[in-house]
């Protein structure tokens, strides 16, 4: 790890390497809309005898996968070209179920007014459509919070820290809100406001509704990558080397998602599962 870091906590230093650096992470910002006419929703579209052989005899079709859709999109900020979208929007249509408690149970502050929020949601479907941040700028740390190797580490993502973020996701916010502003959707869907943001004047589509809603709702969308990232030898700012080797340290690798250097636009388990096969054959070649 970081030499400076290491010796605070009176830990031995093996290998000055930027162990924690680079943390970075996909961030959504949900949007939930009440669907109050159950009779439109078809809960089991796919749910036939072919379909089903499908599943279990060889895990494929509709059912061997979540029922969403992702749309990808470039905002005016991308800055990688249109081959490389920096946002997607993923839509999905759930039944809530019949109690407030698991949802609830999230929203540390404010939860009689979550609870009274959500309350209409009950027993019924809705629909949620989750704008993404999928390559962020902002880069976060990894720590150790004492000698303890069984400790809880001290994790500071940055969210949005970069104006960038910010701004880029608000974009994405700003397009999915509009696309639902209009028909089919917005005749069939309910769209109340978050607790803690005002609407203006019943515009949905007003910044400062929308730079709330992104404040007070954005958060993880789990495929945290880069602590350990790979990188040539003179990079100084890499953990591993090309064949997931810790530089300076024998016969040690580091083989999941924390060597990825830049998160891909995509969920990182594909990526993950290509490195292990990949340290499985370095493994190999070396013995």
């Amino acid at each position: 790890g970081p030499r400076d870091h290491l010796q605070s906590l009176n830990i031995p230093v093996v290998a000055d390497l930027p162990v924690g650096d680079n943390l970075h992470d996909m961030v959504f910002v949900p949007l939930y809309y009440r669907i109050d006419n159950s009779s439109l929703i078809d809960p089991l579209p796919y749910f036939t005898v072919e379909n089903l052989y499908n599943l279990y005899t060889s895990a494929s079709g509709p059912l061997a996968h979540h029922p969403d859709g992702i749309t990808y999109i470039n905002t005016r900020h991308n800055q990688r070209g249109l081959d490389w979208p920096d946002s997607m929007i993923i839509s999905v249509v759930e039944y809530f179920g019949d109690s407030l408690n698991g949802t609830v149970s999230q929203y540390i502050d404010n939860s009689q007014l979550w609870s009274d929020y959500w309350r209409p949601y009950v027993g019924g479907y809705y629909m949620a459509l989750d704008p993404v941040l999928a390559r962020p700028v902002s880069r976060g740390t990894v720590r150790l919070n004492s000698s303890n190797p069984y400790g809880p580490p001290l994790v500071d993502p940055k969210y949005l820290t970069e104006k960038r973020d910010f701004e880029t996701i608000l974009d994405a916010v700003r397009l999915t809100v509009y696309i639902t502003m209009k028909a089919p959707i917005s005749g069939v869907t309910v769209f109340p406001p978050i607790p803690g943001c005002q609407l203006c004047d019943k515009r949905y589509i007003c910044d400062d509704y929308l730079r709330c809603h992104v404040r007070q709702l954005a958060r993880s969308y789990y495929n945290f990558v880069g602590t350990c990232r790979m990188g040539q030898s003179g990079d100084n700012k890499a953990v591993v080397d090309s064949r997931l080797r810790v530089r300076g340290v024998s016969n040690l690798r580091v083989v999941d998602a924390s060597v990825i250097p830049e998160i891909p636009n995509g969920h990182t388990n594909a990526a993950t599962i290509m490195i292990a096969e990949r340290a499985a054959q370095f493994i190999t070649q070396h013995n």
